[in-house]
């Protein structure tokens, strides 16, 4: 199996992006900055559960955001990834199904998986959350009322 597509939604760099895989290897390029890194750190959110980075800060989250989506509802972090049957035989093992049987799309021959993160907060606090944020006036001080009030709230799914 392979991971045949990355999507990246509002993490770090990445307002929204979707990242096609091929089978077999993959290279990643790209000018200082553009992502690259990021794109390693998103996959290690899915396929590492014990990951040390799973508990995000505020700079994990993607700051160009308006402070009407920022008064409209709470930020968050998705990032899930399609797996798709290796068409080399190498690269298939008969106990990958199984440990994708939870994920699967597609029930097929040419089965279809996605796994994903989300970084989010609770829809409990959202109310509050709104209302926090009602009266700010830029997006400096938007997050920074994130950072100190609700950050700590948010959960990972």
């Amino acid at each position: 199996m392979y991971i045949s597509s990355l999507r990246i939604n509002g993490y770090r760099n990445f307002s929204d992006q979707i990242i096609e895989f091929n089978d077999g290897t993959n290279i990643i390029i790209g000018p200082n900055n553009g992502g690259k890194s990021n794109i390693l750190r998103s996959l290690r959110l899915i396929f590492e559960p014990h990951c040390r980075f799973r508990r995000m800060s505020i700079n994990d989250f993607h700051k160009p955001v308006s402070l009407e989506d920022l008064k409209s509802h709470s930020p968050q972090i998705i990032v899930s990834a399609k797996l798709k049957p290796s068409r080399n035989i190498n690269n298939e093992f008969d106990d990958d199904f199984r440990l994708i049987r939870m994920w699967l799309t597609k029930l097929e021959e040419d089965y279809e998986a996605c796994i994903s993160y989300v970084f989010k907060l609770p829809s409990s606090y959202e109310d509050e959350y709104l209302s926090a944020l009602a009266s700010v006036e830029n997006e400096m001080d938007a997050w920074s009322i994130i950072e100190q009030s609700f950050l700590r709230r948010y959960k990972y799914y």
